[in-house]
């Protein structure tokens, strides 16, 4: 499991994110994972956070997991050109 201080880290590294706003989200979710995975529209139902916060909270995890994933684009320009 991550330390509480690294997760708080973690989500005031994202724009527009302060420390209350990380501790209400760790509070509410329980772990960075949970977060991740939340919904935009229940991360923004978390106390002082709201629709923009939200938003930059889910587009920062999206492009973490988008990143740490092997690239499709190279197969699917394989199987078009065997066409």
């Amino acid at each position: 499991e991550i330390d509480a201080e690294v997760q708080m880290q973690v989500l005031s590294a994202i724009p527009g994110i302060k420390e209350d706003d990380a501790k209400a989200l760790i509070a509410k979710f329980g772990s960075l994972r949970a977060i991740a995975i939340a919904e935009e529209s229940d991360l923004a139902k978390v106390r002082g956070i709201g629709g923009k916060k939200a938003k930059a909270v889910a587009q920062a995890f999206n492009a973490s997991l988008l990143e740490s994933q092997p690239s499709t684009n190279a197969k699917s320009s394989k199987t078009s050109s065997v066409r």
